[in-house]
């Protein structure tokens, strides 16, 4: 049975990697992922799932805009670390695969290009206003200072990087609108304003 379900899965790869030299990474992980299911040893198989991943998050769009979070497989809001170490994973996975198998070389040049805009604040924050990822804005209710935040750090208690305190990061009344500047600030003008504040939640 052992033997019957590795010949499957390696049949299953093979059908996978023409798939792949057509461009079609959709049905190549469908592929993927079953011959994974017959024989989850089977060489390679981890590295071929991961090209088609990433190209796979790469055909999605965000009000226009690729899905660098979706190619990093990771949430919105995840920190510099976990892009860091996704980054890290990702890129081990397909290195030694660039000229191994078809599209592996493009999805490493992908995972590259999700990093420079992940991994830098000012063009993470760009990319976020720009594909209108879910924020808000709170204020620092000792010095006034403004920041924008995920909703997952809605009522829970953050750090002013201006004055040093703490406090919850409740939503403010006003909207935001965007600006011909490419930022997102609220109808009422604003004192002193901060970009996008990704993880500074504290617990």
């Amino acid at each position: 049975m052992v033997e019957c379900n590795k010949e499957e899965a390696f049949r299953a790869r093979e059908i996978a990697i023409k798939k792949m030299e057509s461009n079609d990474f959709v049905g190549a992980r469908k592929i993927v992922l079953e011959a994974q299911r017959l024989f989850p040893e089977l060489g390679s198989i981890s590295h071929l799932l991961t090209v088609c991943n990433v190209h796979c998050a790469a055909e999605v769009r965000v009000n226009g805009e690729m899905d660098w979070y979706g190619i990093f497989r990771v949430e919105e809001a995840a920190n510099e670390a976990i892009i860091k170490k996704q980054y890290l994973n990702l890129t081990s996975s397909l290195h030694a695969d660039k000229k191994r198998f078809p599209g592996a070389e493009a999805a490493f040049k992908l995972v590259s290009e999700a990093y420079s805009i992940l991994h830098e604040s000012m063009k993470r924050y760009r990319y976020d206003i720009k594909t209108n990822r879910n924020a808000f804005w709170t204020k620092c209710p000792s010095c006034k200072t403004q920041y924008q935040y995920y909703f997952r750090f809605l009522n829970k208690k953050v750090y002013c990087q201006q004055c040093g305190r703490r406090f919850f990061a409740s939503a403010l009344k006003e909207q935001a609108m965007p600006t011909s500047l490419g930022a997102r600030i609220p109808v009422k003008a604003f004192r002193t304003r901060k970009r996008l504040a990704v993880n500074k939640a504290t617990t």
